[in-house]
């Protein structure tokens, strides 16, 4: 022993070494080892998957059976129409499934959430150089402008919500749209925004014009026992008629179930049409002097080919031709287009029941 320390100390240079070689060589097994053994965990894991999905198809019964022709059966008559409750119960299901899900939010989080969701709209419009009246509220400006508490009423709430996500979306529609402006964003009232007196109910109920009314007469029907309810907004934007186009295409092919119940139009320059039915955008606009001077007189040539020699058309003929006509196409319209939102409830829900159902 004595000598193997006499050794060691003698050659201490070798025995550093040799302890660190061993050292290294350990840290390699046991990487190695490590690594097959998580290989090996990872390797059981995909085996016993498929063992599941193994133990699985096992279980199936063929196709020619019995259960599997029945049910297959049942599929097809779902599809194909034959079986009315499926079929309206699958499609109705379908429509639900892209209204939003419903959010438990407390009244005093209601105003600064809507505050912050309008922000972003105006970011919105100023991006696209839409102008949209100061302080707008885009239908909730009691909520966003006055800070007005909501009812402290859970389905109310839930409802103000669908309403400011469909002003989200229809907002979205317009600025994409390239419109020049918005002058008013209704809705129908909700709960505790309908007023309780019979006589100011009654002059509320006609459809407001003044770009600061919110709300319009048109009542929203929410009846718990029908399987759907429509939700109605009022719209009014200057674009053109590209414009109106495009908004109509995405409101037919949005994924929200949208009915456009009316337009009505109005052109910008119907006041403004110059003779001959030329605007100033398409064409130099005619000085006093040009209106002033009388056209020359026509030539009295007869038509060629015109049997009796009829001369051609008189000074008459001529001044109808130059009346003033109205052009569309180049000039901006305002447009108020009235909207409804069908929300469709599932068909397991309280009092939905598809048509036909028991």
């Amino acid at each position: 022993m004595k000598n193997l320390l006499s050794w060691l100390k003698d050659n201490i240079g070798l025995t550093v070494g040799a302890i660190i070689s061993l050292g290294v060589l350990g840290c390699i097994y046991y990487f190695e080892v490590y690594t097959n053994y998580a290989k090996e965990e990872e390797v059981a894991a995909k085996l016993e998957q498929k063992r599941g999905e193994l133990d699985s198809l096992l279980r199936r019964k063929p196709f020619p059976h019995a259960e599997n022709v029945v049910i297959l059966s049942n599929t097809v008559v779902a599809l194909s129409g034959a079986d009315p409750n499926l079929s309206v119960a699958r499609w109705l299901t379908n429509l639900a499934s892209v209204n939003p899900p419903l959010r438990n939010i407390r009244p005093s989080a209601f105003n600064p959430m809507l505050v912050q969701q309008k922000n972003k709209l105006m970011a919105g419009a100023k991006k696209y150089g839409v102008t949209v009246p100061q302080e707008f509220g885009f239908g909730f400006g009691r909520y966003v402008t006055h800070g007005t508490p909501p009812a402290n009423d859970t389905n109310e709430i839930n409802t103000l919500l669908t309403q400011w996500n469909t002003v989200e979306t229809l907002a979205d529609i317009l600025f994409t749209n390239r419109i020049v402006s918005i002058a008013a964003i209704r809705r129908a009232p909700v709960g505790a925004e309908i007023p309780k007196d019979p006589g100011v109910a009654g002059m509320a109920m006609p459809t407001v014009r003044a770009g600061s009314d919110e709300f319009f007469g048109t009542a929203m029907r929410d009846d718990p026992s029908e399987i759907a309810r429509a939700l109605p907004f009022e719209l009014e934007f200057t674009c053109d008629t590209q414009g109106l186009r495009g908004i109509l295409s995405a409101l037919e092919s949005s994924a929200r179930f949208f009915i456009v119940r009316s337009i009505a139009v109005l052109n910008t320059r119907a006041n403004e049409m110059l003779a001959g039915g030329r605007s100033e955008a398409m064409g130099r606009t005619p000085t006093a002097a040009d209106a002033s001077a009388e056209p020359p007189p026509a030539p009295e040539a007869p038509v060629p080919g015109a049997p009796g020699g009829r001369p051609a058309s008189s000074r008459g003929e001529a001044s109808k031709l130059a009346e003033p006509v109205t052009v569309f196409g180049l000039e901006k319209i305002q447009v108020k287009m009235r909207v409804d939102l069908v929300e469709f409830r599932e068909p397991s829900s309280s009092g939905a029941n598809p048509p036909g159902g028991k």
